[in-house]
């Protein structure tokens, strides 16, 4: 009995990712990107996310705010509107893995604090995002 007890011990802990084993080391500043006039969350935004939850479980006091981004084509009026969806969207995959919902915050800075200065594909693609930030 006690070595079946043992077992699931180390399977949840192995497979659960406590103490460094898959678990990030930090999340702040973490960002998920987004196609132009999306909120949709890619396979690889979601992954992202996955590691955020996962440092989330194993470190029960941290809180976040998810700060949703867009590039600066479009209305100011708009861009908030998307930038609060995008964020809301990358909220909810992480309520999806357990955590819950007020440790997360969700706000929208539309095109009013961009990632990158500038114009062009490359700078756009770096604002369309949403990005992680750790409540102290």
């Amino acid at each position: 009995m006690l070595k079946k007890l043992l077992i699931g011990l180390c399977a949840i802990f192995v497979l659960g990712g406590c103490a460094g084993r898959n678990v990030p080391e930090s999340i702040d500043g973490r960002r998920i990107y987004f196609e132009f006039d999306s909120a949709e969350i890619s396979t690889e935004a979601k992954q992202e996310l996955i590691e955020v939850a996962r440092f989330m479980k194993w470190n029960h006091d941290v809180n976040i705010i998810i700060e949703g981004h867009t590039d600066a084509r479009g209305s100011a009026k708009y861009n908030l509107a998307l930038g609060s969806v995008r964020a809301a969207n990358a909220a909810h995959v992480i309520y999806e893995y357990g955590i819950a919902a007020d440790r997360v915050n969700a706000v929208s800075f539309g095109k009013s604090r961009p990632v990158a200065d500038g114009s062009g594909e490359e700078v756009w693609r770096l604002n369309r995002s949403a990005t992680i930030r750790v409540v102290e």
